[in-house]
């Protein structure tokens, strides 16, 4: 599936390690220093609240995690369970990564320069109530399941500050990247909403859509970008199959009854 691509050049080093008896474990690059002790932090408390493997501290900015067997998740997988679970994970980041953002000014100006570089006149406006460490990665393949049927999440602590967009932003953020990614249609987007504010005590409702036309405008751009980087690639055929899914998510997005 296109979601899977990989722009290798901001690829984190990863690497799989086996013991004499056999035993997996997975090796990533976290970063130096305070970089990687921020991004360790709070995968372990993800990981304790049992959204995510455990991370072990290792030397030279790397943790270790135990290999979960299986296969990443697709859009296909989406259930009622699922549902509920991906909202319970944006509530719970909600709550513990909390952060302090007076504005979105920056993103809301990214979001309105890409669509209109796509030739979509959105007067994209983004209203902040919650403002969130985001997880910035909320797609399928981003999902395992492991042996006790448990959803858990992976790569969850590095992407709300790194050198991209969105940074420090509303939790609308990740709602928005779930129900384009996992492709809600609008029941399931409702589902999806209701449960995350009766978990959370926010109601994202009226300022979804603003976020629904930013990610997909800042994923089209970003793939976008990606293909060109990754000409002559198959990964050029897959950032410019996932780019044309945003920005068909972008013309598309009227409000969150009729998205898709």
């Amino acid at each position: 599936p296109f979601s899977d691509s990989a722009w290798t050049n901001f690829e984190r080093l990863k690497y799989l390690a086996e013991s004499e008896n056999g035993e997996k474990t997975l090796l990533k690059f976290l970063g130096l220093g305070p970089y990687g002790e921020q991004v360790r932090a709070r995968e372990e408390q993800i990981a304790v609240s049992n959204f995510a493997p455990f991370p072990t501290r290792e030397h030279g900015g790397f943790a270790s995690y135990p290999w979960i067997p299986g296969g990443p998740l697709c859009s296909a997988d989406l259930s009622c369970v699922v549902l509920e679970r991906l909202a319970e994970y944006c509530a719970f980041r909600a709550n513990v990564f909390a952060a302090s953002l007076d504005n979105l000014h920056a993103l809301e100006f990214m979001a309105r320069h890409n669509a209109r570089e796509l030739g979509v006149d959105s007067g994209i406006s983004l209203h902040l109530e919650r403002p969130v460490i985001a997880d910035g990665q909320m797609h399928p393949h981003e999902w395992l399941l492991n042996a006790d049927g448990q959803l858990l999440k992976t790569d969850s602590g590095i992407h709300g500050d790194d050198h991209f967009f969105p940074g420090i932003t509303d939790i609308a953020w990740d709602l928005a990247g779930a129900m384009i990614e996992w492709r809600m249609n609008p029941a399931q987007c409702r589902a999806f909403l209701e449960a995350y504010e009766k978990l959370s005590g926010d109601s994202p409702g009226a300022r979804i859509n603003g976020f629904l036309h930013a990610y997909a405008a800042f994923r089209c751009a970003w793939c976008t970008m990606a293909a060109h980087a990754m000409r002559g690639t198959d990964e050029q055929r897959r950032f410019e199959h996932a780019s044309s899914h945003y920005r068909a998510s972008l013309l598309r997005v009227e409000d969150v009854t009729s998205v898709f």
